[in-house]
């Protein structure tokens, strides 16, 4: 049985998504042209780090698996790693801490957070 190729996989994942190229383009969160999509799918052209890590957030794929068919990956789309509003607020609080405020937030958690074990646990 023959390997699909990048091309391949990315025009059955635009498939599978119910998307025209035309439409796949205007949801990318980077400039593409059709013309520049249909050159990638058919193996015409390799798409740029940009343009591959939008279509695997488009998709909801990890890049390996658009790279090389893997069916199984340890790494999450952009689109995966954010469940919901709180957790964004969370992770935005935390890029906006300095390293000094990082650790004493890791300490606490630590601490009493939900893998902290239970004879560490202040009751």
């Amino acid at each position: 049985m023959k390997k699909e190729t990048l091309g391949q996989r990315l025009r059955r994942l635009r498939h599978q998504a119910g998307l025209q190229q035309s439409e796949a383009v205007a949801a990318l969160s980077v400039e593409i042209q059709s013309s520049q999509l249909s050159k990638i799918e058919t193996d015409k052209s390799l798409p740029s780090w940009p343009v591959m890590c939008a279509l695997s957030d488009l998709y909801g794929v990890a890049i390996d698996y658009i790279r090389f068919g893997d069916e199984i990956s340890l790494v999450e789309t952009p689109s995966q790693l954010v469940k919901n509003s709180t957790e964004f607020a969370l992770l935005r609080a935390w890029r906006a801490m300095d390293e000094e405020e990082k650790r004493a937030l890791a300490l606490f958690l630590d601490k009493f957070g939900p893998l902290a074990s239970e004879k560490d646990r202040v009751a």
